[in-house]
């Protein structure tokens, strides 16, 4: 059964929606870098958050150029070909589609190491606890250097739901949604825990933080969600899951942040959670 969203408007509105919100993918960049900059409490900055966000930044400005880059191609450049545009997209193996997706998937790895970094540092920094999502990472790299290579070798003809993709695809956005839940939990768990043990005013300055953290979490797993249900029903709409999802993992919560359109990776940059001075203890994330 033909799919009622054709396969070049599925592109170009995946390319709308990028753009949008890569604008505010680029506000929140600024607003992030400032935060870890300027306004961080400790005394350096944490460059790994910065050489994560700026990482992220890069790679999701290559991610828009290559799909804006195919979409010119298609719509002008190679409109008159057999086929028209439909033809030119259908042709995954192209060099820029093939480096998108890996940029893509690089894109989602970055998310989730910085993810797990943060909860390494708010569990006090015990490997034990990262141990089952270090795993799940590694399936994850695997299962994206096996979609990008079978992308690559796809015969024309072939589409992103052929049989030789589809079970490497979907493991690999199950993995990320697996990863998300269960390290975000962790960090929910963790601030949960000290915030019932600090009591005082500890306890009120703590629940924002959760509810931030618990917020875009879960905005996040629904997006990654919707986007797992649209690939495995193999429906053309996940090329627009495609070009979003990547910039709903922005940068944004660092400073607040990651709001709606961030989502995950870095859920508020710099937290300090105090608990009272008989303990002192300190988290820093």
């Amino acid at each position: 059964m033909a799919d009622s969203l054709p396969l070049d408007v599925a592109n170009l509105a995946g390319l709308f929606c990028g753009s949008i919100l890569y604008g505010i993918f680029v506000v929140l960049f600024v607003l992030c870098l400032h935060t870890l900059l300027y306004r961080r409490n400790t005394p350096r900055p944490n460059y790994i958050l910065i050489s994560g966000v700026t990482a992220m930044f890069v790679l999701n400005t290559f991610v828009l150029a290559l799909s804006f880059s195919r979409c010119l191609d298609a719509f002008v450049f190679m409109r008159n070909i057999a086929g028209g545009p439909v033809a030119y997209f259908e042709e995954l193996g192209d060099w820029k589609e093939v480096t998108r997706t890996a940029l893509v998937l690089t894109y989602a790895v970055l998310g989730d190491v910085i993810l797990i970094y943060r909860c390494w540092v708010v569990w006090s920094r015990q490997l034990v606890v990262i141990a089952f999502p270090v795993l799940i990472l590694l399936a994850g790299i695997s299962m994206d250097i096996l979609t990008t290579v079978t992308l690559a070798s796809l015969s024309a003809g072939f589409t992103v739901f052929a049989e030789s993709l589809q079970p490497r695809i979907t493991a690999a956005l199950s993995l990320i949604l697996s990863q998300n839940i269960i390290v975000t939990s962790l960090i929910v768990f963790r601030i949960w825990r000290i915030n019932q043990s600090a009591g005082g005013p500890a306890m009120g300055s703590l629940r924002p933080i959760l509810n931030v953290i618990i917020e875009s979490g879960a905005v996040f797993v629904a997006m990654i969600f919707i986007f797992l249900m649209t690939y495995v029903t193999s429906s053309n709409s996940q090329y627009i899951m495609v070009d979003a999802v990547s910039i709903v993992t922005c940068p944004s919560e660092t400073t607040f942040l990651k709001s709606p359109t961030q989502i995950n990776p870095m859920i508020v940059s710099t937290v300090f959670v105090y608990k009272n001075q008989a303990t002192h203890t300190r988290i820093r994330a």
